[in-house]
């Protein structure tokens, strides 16, 4: 496990935000984000390295800085 971007890996997921139909989605000050649906992804924009993100919770690590999604996703997003 990954520890948390701002600290300690989080207990509970609550959302300050719910956008629609994401494709490109900007990391700054994001903890964690939930996706309802299993959805295809790249990482700060390496086109190369597609993954599939299930569906659920994920901390984000300070590390990435944007998530491109392959099609149309909502995102609820937790800020730090």
């Amino acid at each position: 496990m990954e520890q948390a971007s701002k600290g300690n890996p989080i207990q509970g997921f609550a959302p300050s935000e719910i956008r629609n139909g994401v494709t490109t989605l900007d990391l700054n000050d994001v903890e964690a984000i939930r996706i309802s649906a299993d959805a295809e992804y790249y990482i700060n924009g390496a086109l190369a390295s597609k993954a599939i993100m299930p569906a659920g919770a994920t901390v984000i690590s300070g590390r990435i800085n944007e998530l491109t999604f392959t099609s149309a996703t909502t995102v609820e997003i937790m800020k730090a």
